[in-house]
This record gives structure tokens, C-alpha cells and sequence, in this order.
């Protein structure tokens, strides 16, 4: 018991040291508040001094400590709005003010909102946010990165970052990447958006013809087709519920979202023009943006990211580019110069009016004979060499058209799993449009001949699979595991895989 008493005599003697009591023990306890020191006149002159020029200091300009202003549009949520809230107050350090504008009266035409709020904005700096969007905890923190991104690049007005849920393909993610921001080649979904106010002056405002969907999508693409980059932060991650202000109002009978989906979908074709690939019929020559399965669609992107590496302030020759989707995702990940050639003029006429970087262009020109007088740093040639019956001299062209030093980034399918499967099935899967499929060993030797160098820490895959010589195995483990579907399209190197498809990089000796 006694000890107990003088734990808690020892606590309490602490506490009022800490408090500026002076403390004398002898049979009790005098306390005596310890008097603050009496400041001279010159002292007190000097403290008078400093409190008169903190009240006349000023409020610094918005401008000068990039103030953002951060939006956010209200409406009969407050389940989430309040943690919305919260959560920006905990993980924002940046210098920032926040408006919750209160929508509960009921205004559909987001657009219209939308704009009187850019108008009223008293920062340089704009973000939206949904309500149901909710930031994530990082050092530096997430504002802080997405600011960064004007400063690094001078030509970017816009930025937005990776969403967990969201009708964008290139913003949706599971997680974060630590890489660096790259250009956006495709429309935004505005859940979150960080513009630099003064890119409304230079492209307008959001069209007010649409509702609730589809006007930050027409507004990127009208931004990106007059040459204003959009940026995208690969180190946010924005966790987005979705949907959760359209789907109240819906279930309240105040709008139909499946109309007025369709309704924001056709008037957005028609705004953006951006549907001209409806002009293009899918023969299975070459691979055009939504004429295919979502399979074929993954293959034929990860190679051109894959390539997207190696492409940053170089000259990139992008030969057969077909429907220009990967000429323009080089483009936008910052390389000084792109050509895309490809044989087909209607193409050409496609990619002339569909993307448009002030860094890319496209001309007509066949792979085996075309020259234009330049040579470049790297040259994209994917899933276009099976295509050709003098592939010998294809390569000996494209040779000439690189610069000493210069990298041949070239995909195939691999002959190998072909002829497998035309083996279990007696099906003929090679495509009709296919002159000579190749084994890897095959095309890494002809490279070779033609005057490349090829290492084998160069020669890399997609959709690896076991291969299995035994065909009985072989056909219970395709049905089995459907390894066409299954496996990653991401291009890679494994051990003790066989890939679906092939790529390897040659270098042009200097």
C-alpha cells in the first residue's frame, strides 16, 4: 500500500514541477507558483515592436504559395461526405483552402456547376474531388506530388491520378507505382482532377450540353486534341467507391442513368469525333481500339509500354503502326520525335485525323522500301514481321533507318505454341494474313544475320505457359487452364516458360 502512495506522490510532485510550481516538502506539501520574470522597459519596447508587425503583415497571395482550391460537390451524402472531409484535413500538407458546394437543391447539369465553380475559384490551382473519392496517406503527400508535376513539366496543365474504380482504363488501378508521370493518351473520368486555371482560357469551359456524364471526358479530349498534355500521377492511388451521388439520385427517381448514359455516350461521339474507328472494319489485319476481345487488347498495349521504357527524349520510328494507338502512346511518353508508317493510306488517314501531338506524326510507307532521309534512335516493329514474305529485307531496311547504337524493338507469336495447338485441335490457327510464323531461336538468328547484336537478356515474352510435348497432357492442360486467357500479357522474362509471344531487342552496332 505505502508503495502505491509514493508512485502516486512521485506523479503528482512531477505533474506540478511541470506546471511551474516550486515545490518544498517538510511534514506537507507549499506550493508556490514560480513568478515569471519581470521584463525590462527595452524587453517590453522590443515584444510591442514585433506584435505591431504581425499585425501588419499581410496576407500573402494566393498566387505565391500555389494555393489550391479544392472542390468538392455536395449532395445528400453525408455518410460519406464527412469522412471525404476528414480524410483530406488528415493527409493533405500542401497549401490549400476547401469548398464543399452544397448541390442538395438538386441541379443535374453537372456541367454548369462544374464551371460556375472554376469561375469563382480565387486560386491559380483547381481540384475536384467526388465526394465518395477518398485521398491516400503518403510522404510527400499526395497533393504535394500532383503540384510537383507543373513544376517539373512545363507544358502540363492538367494532372490526374491513378482511381481504383473508374470508366478510365488507363487510370484504373489496384495500387500505386513509383514511377514517373507519363501523358495521358485517352479521355479522363474526372473523380479526381488537378487543373492550373488558366487551361480554361486556352480550351473553355465544360460543355454544358451534357448532364451528369460524359463533359470531363469530351473536355480532355478536346484539351489533348489542341496540344495541351494531361498528366498522369503514377504514386496516387485515389480509392473511389463509385457512383454513390448518381446511384442515390437514380433510386429517387430523379434521373435515369441508363438513358442518360446513352444519351452522354452519343453525344459524346458526336462531339469529339473520336468514333471514326467505326469507319475501320476489324479483318484481324491489325488490331483496332474496341473491335476486339479485351485479351487481344492487353497484348498488343503491353508492348507498346513495354517499349514506352526506352523511348524518352529519342526519335522513334513506329514501323506498320495499323491504327496508330501505339504511336500515339510513344508519343505521350516523352519521346522527342515519333513517325508512324504504315502501308495502308486509309490508315494513315485515320491516325492523321485521331491523334494529334505536336511530337507525332504518320505518312504512308512500306516497311521493306521506306526511307524518308532520317535514321532514329528506336524503331517499334510488333506483330508485323510474320506478316511480310521478304522478311530478310525488311530487316536490312529497318537496319539502315536506325542510328548507330540504335535499338530494334521487334514481337512475334511464337510458332511454337501455334503449331502446338494446330497439333490438338487440327485447326489452323495461324492467321491468314501470316506470310512466316517464327520460333524464337529462328528470329534471334536471322537478327544476327542481317548485322544486329542480340543478347539473350534481350529476348522476352508474353502469356508464358508449361510447354508440354506429351499431347494428351498437353490438350487436358490447355482446356484446363486456358493459358491464352489466363497468363499475364505483361512482357517479362521467366525461366522454364515458353511465351505465347515473343519480343526481342537488337542493337545496331556503332
Amino acid at each position: 500500500m505505502k508503495n502505491h502512495q509514493g508512485k502516486a506522490i512521485i506523479r503528482f510532485y512531477r505533474f506540478l514541477k511541470r506546471s511551474g510550481y516550486k515545490i518544498f516538502v517538510f511534514f506537507g506539501y507549499e506550493l508556490k507558483k514560480t513568478p515569471e520574470p519581470a521584463l525590462t522597459e527595452a524587453e517590453k519596447n522590443e515584444q510591442l515592436s514585433i506584435i505591431k508587425k504581425l499585425v501588419e503583415q499581410p496576407i500573402p497571395l494566393e498566387s505565391s504559395v500555389k494555393r489550391v482550391e479544392i472542390i468538392v460537390l455536395k449532395y445528400k451524402d453525408p455518410e460519406v461526405e464527412v469522412d471525404c472531409a476528414k480524410n483530406i484535413l488528415e493527409n493533405t500538407d500542401w497549401p490549400y483552402k476547401m469548398v464543399f458546394y452544397d448541390n442538395r437543391v438538386g441541379v443535374k447539369n453537372t456541367s454548369k456547376i462544374w464551371n460556375k465553380l472554376f469561375r469563382e475559384a480565387t486560386c491559380d490551382y483547381v481540384l475536384i474531388i467526388d465526394s465518395d473519392a477518398f485521398v491516400p496517406k503518403l510522404t510527400p503527400c499526395w497533393l504535394t506530388r500532383m503540384m510537383s508535376t507543373f513544376e517539373k513539366y512545363p507544358d502540363c496543365y492538367v494532372v490526374v491520378p491513378k482511381i481504383t474504380r473508374t470508366s478510365c482504363d488507363e487510370q484504373r488501378a489496384d495500387m500505386a507505382e513509383e514511377k514517373e508521370p507519363t501523358r495521358m493518351t485517352e479521355f479522363f473520368a474526372a473523380q479526381c482532377v488537378l487543373f492550373k486555371k488558366e487551361i480554361f482560357n486556352k480550351v473553355g469551359w465544360l460543355d454544358e450540353d451534357f448532364l451528369f456524364y460524359g463533359q470531363d471526358s469530351e473536355w480532355a479530349v478536346r484539351t489533348m486534341k489542341k496540344g495541351y498534355p494531361i498528366y498522369l500521377r503514377h504514386d496516387v492511388l485515389i480509392n473511389h467507391l463509385g457512383h454513390y451521388s448518381a446511384k442515390k439520385a437514380a433510386k429517387n427517381n430523379e434521373f435515369n442513368r441508363k438513358i442518360e448514359a446513352e444519351y452522354a455516350q452519343k453525344l459524346f461521339e458526336e462531339k469529339t469525333a473520336l468514333d471514326k474507328s467505326k469507319d475501320l472494319e476489324f479483318t484481324g489485319e491489325f488490331f483496332i481500339p474496341g473491335k476486339t476481345s479485351k485479351r487481344i487488347a492487353l497484348d498488343h498495349l503491353e508492348r507498346y509500354k513495354f517499349a514506352s521504357k526506352y523511348v524518352k527524349d529519342k526519335t522513334v520510328l513506329d514501323i506498320a503502326c495499323g491504327s496508330g494507338y501505339g504511336s500515339n502512346l510513344l508519343a505521350s511518353s516523352g519521346a522527342r520525335e515519333v513517325l508512324g508508317v504504315d502501308i495502308l493510306s486509309r490508315l494513315i488517314e485515320y491516325n492523321q485525323a485521331t491523334y494529334r501531338w505536336p511530337n507525332l506524326q504518320f505518312q504512308t510507307g512500306d516497311i521493306s522500301s521506306f526511307s524518308n532521309g532520317k535514321q532514329y534512335d528506336v524503331i517499334t516493329c510488333f506483330e508485323t514481321i510474320e506478316h511480310i514474305d521478304n522478311y530478310l529485307q525488311a530487316l536490312l531496311n529497318l537496319k539502315k533507318l536506325l542510328k548507330p547504337g540504335g535499338l530494334l524493338i521487334i514481337s512475334s507469336p511464337n510458332l511454337l505454341i501455334y503449331r502446338q495447338k494446330e497439333m490438338l485441335y487440327g485447326l489452323k490457327t495461324v492467321s491468314a494474313f501470316h506470310k512466316h510464323e517464327f520460333m524464337i531461336l529462328e528470329l534471334k538468328d536471322l537478327l544476327i544475320k542481317t548485322g544486329f547484336t542480340v543478347n539473350n537478356s534481350e529476348i522476352y515474352g508474353q502469356r508464358f505457359r508449361i510447354y508440354l510435348k506429351n499431347p494428351s497432357l498437353a490438350k487436358r492442360f490447355q482446356e484446363t487452364y486456358k493459358p491464352d486467357m489466363m497468363t499475364s500479357p505483361v512482357v517479362s522474362r521467366k525461366k522454364f516458360f515458353v511465351p505465347g509471344y515473343f519480343l526481342i531487342i537488337a542493337k545496331k552496332p556503332n
